[in-house]
């Protein structure tokens, strides 16, 4: 005998061993199993990623410390660097921003504060900390754009930076 839809789904919901209940109890079963199985794969995924831009960033720091005009071998050969006011783009650029840029600065640290996207292109937020020749301290944000580049390494593709705000900003007429 075929019973109306509601009755079908009231049996369903009030009799635990009726076919449909035990169907939905199976799916979400499945469901679970899934994401469990799945979710310590991805946070073991997410803390790759981030122990290998970690490297990357350590890399770059022990780079500046050794000769910094070798910066630019982290970007890839079409990277863009913007921010500042200017924009390189291209090897030729990015070489020249690396060479003439390092020349003035005397220590340089970098913070990973956020880290997301694939292993293939990842992207990266961080806090760049620079204290130049002169005793000037400049602290600027940057995003990062990541690219897996053909001998597996990752390089910078994408470098914007921007100057960090020195505390909370509001808006005009507001009180702190």
């Amino acid at each position: 005998m075929n019973e109306p839809l509601s009755v079908c789904r009231w049996k369903a919901l009030s009799f635990p061993f009726h076919p449909q209940a035990q169907m939905k109890r199976t799916h979400w079963l499945r469901a679970a199993v899934l994401v469990a199985t799945l979710a310590p794969q991805v946070h073991a995924q997410d803390k790759a990623l981030r122990q290998e831009i970690d490297a990357l960033h350590a890399g770059m720091v022990a780079a500046f410390k050794t000769d910094p005009a070798t910066l630019a071998r982290f970007y890839a050969d079409d990277a863009s660097i913007l921010g500042g006011g200017g924009r390189y783009v291209g090897r030729t650029q990015v070489d020249q921003y690396w060479r003439e840029g390092s020349s003035m600065i005397a220590e340089w640290n970098l913070e990973v504060l956020e880290v997301g996207g694939d292993t293939t292109t990842p992207w990266v937020r961080g806090r760049s900390t620079m204290l130049g020749k002169s005793g000037r301290r400049m602290v600027t944000e940057y995003i990062g754009l990541l690219k897996r580049q053909p001998d597996g390494q990752l390089r910078f593709y994408v470098d914007m930076y921007v100057a960090a705000s020195p505390g909370p900003r509001r808006s005009p007429g507001s009180e702190l």
